[in-house]
């Protein structure tokens, strides 16, 4: 795989090669195409398992939120604290 020059990626465009990309997007896209068009929707089965499913990322998120992340934030807020007072009574002290 080559690599694009910096200054790409500083213009903010990237340059495809589209003679050697067209034939992956060939392979990827009409079955793809495919699925979403023969997609059961309608069928209560289905329509009830899409709904589980967006329940149960919003369940997770909100559980993950709370047992996860609330308290990495207080274990990161006492180590930044202790860290920062032994900064600052390290310097006060030493004079």
């Amino acid at each position: 795989m080559a690599t694009l020059p910096s200054r790409h990626f500083a213009e903010g465009r990237l340059d495809m090669n589209w003679r050697k990309e067209w034939k992956p997007l060939a392979l990827i896209a009409p079955p793809l195409f495919l699925a979403c068009f023969y997609l059961p929707v309608g069928i209560p089965r289905f329509d009830n398992a899409v709904t589980e499913a967006f329940e149960l990322v919003k369940w997770y998120a909100r559980a993950h939120g709370i047992l996860c992340l609330i308290p990495a934030f207080f274990i990161v807020g006492v180590i930044g604290m202790s860290t920062v007072t032994g900064l600052i009574y390290g310097a006060l002290f030493s004079i």
